[in-house]
């Protein structure tokens, strides 16, 4: 990493911060790096914290609920000549086009905010 950095330098990069993973070498190589290059900030790339955060949410007393809707979404898009035909009409006659159900995983922190609304809005919807 210090041989990219030292490279970046002699073609004229101004160097700022250094994002790192957060595996354990990498804070071994952070500490060194912020002995030799004190003028760098050295960060931990948070987007791992935050898929760290997903999958204790999923594993939480959340997970029944999470369940729920995951299973409710893949049971409805695997369905696709029964009730997908007809959540898309409930779709269609609610807010005037369909919108995709969104299935969750447990890698993306993204979907499981798109899951749950979705499914939310959409379970309100229908039984209106």
């Amino acid at each position: 990493m210090e041989r990219v950095m030292i490279d970046m330098q002699r073609e004229g990069w101004n160097i700022g911060a250094v994002v790192t993973d957060n595996a354990g070498q990498c804070g071994r190589v952070r500490r060194i790096l912020n002995l030799r290059w004190p003028h760098i900030t050295l960060v931990i790339c948070f987007a791992h914290d935050v898929n760290s955060m997903v999958k204790a949410a999923v594993k939480s007393k959340y997970a029944t609920v999470t369940k729920n809707a995951s299973d409710t979404v893949n049971a409805i898009n695997a369905s696709s000549s029964k009730w997908l035909v007809e959540a898309q009409q409930h779709m269609r006659d609610a807010y005037g086009y369909e919108l995709y159900l969104q299935q969750l995983y447990e890698t993306r922190w993204n979907s499981m905010h798109a899951c749950f609304a979705l499914s939310c809005g959409f379970v309100v919807q229908w039984r209106c």
